[in-house]
Formats: structure tokens, sequence, C-alpha cells
């Protein structure tokens, strides 16, 4: 739907199958509220915030067996704090801090058995 010739309310997006793809919402043009996408089977790959059309909050991506694959924080539609990423089966893989979308501070590493292997100081630049 369109108010003013801007795009309004929820939108949904489809695949050619006619599976949903993407589902969200918009005010005056600019994405608002949930959004939520769609694999071509139907599973949810990833969803999240926004407001005034940035990204904000706790996005999440999921493997298509509906493991959570990643958790991002997000402020003005950039990175900003804790990025945890899982392989297929939940494990934690890996943890980065970020500011303002730049690696600022630790980032650890860990095996298939989720034992920290490794950690890195970022300094942002």
């Amino acid at each position: 739907q369109y108010l003013n010739d801007q795009r309004s309310g929820l939108w949904l997006h489809y695949h050619e199958d006619n599976t949903p793809a993407i589902e969200g919402g918009y005010s005056k043009d600019k994405p608002e509220g949930v959004w939520k996408t769609f694999d071509e089977k139907g599973n949810l790959e990833s969803e999240g915030r926004f407001e005034s059309g940035l990204q904000i909050g706790v996005w999440i991506t999921y493997h298509a067996n509906g493991q959570r694959a990643l958790i991002q924080h997000l402020s003005a539609g950039k990175l900003n704090g804790l990025e945890t990423e899982f392989d297929k089966q939940g494990r934690k893989r890996r943890e980065t801090l970020w500011e303002q979308n730049r690696k600022r501070g630790l980032e650890i590493i860990f095996d298939e058995n989720e034992v920290e292997v490794s950690r890195q100081y970022h300094e942002g630049k």
C-alpha cells in the first residue's frame, strides 16, 4: 500500500513459487518495524527491526535447519556490540565486538566443542 506516493504499512514479497520471501513494514517509504526474510522452502532466514530505515537492535540469521547462525547487535544501521556466530548444530564458533561497523575489542574463535582456540584484540581502525 502507498500513502502520498510512498510505501506504507506491511509489505509482503514472494519467491517465484509464491512462498514468502520478505515480510516487513514501511513508513514514509523507509523500512520500519520488524522484518523477516525466508528461504525458498519457507524457512525463516533472518529477522530484526528497522527504525527510520536503519537496522537497530538484535538481528538474527538462521541456518536452513532452523538453528541460529548469527546474532548481531546494530545501532543506526551499523554493527555495534557483540556479534556471535554459530555452526549448524548451534555451537558457538566466534564472538566479535563491534563499534560503528569496525571490529573493536576482543574477538574469540571456538572449536567444534566450543573450546576457545584463539583470541585477538582489534583497535577499530
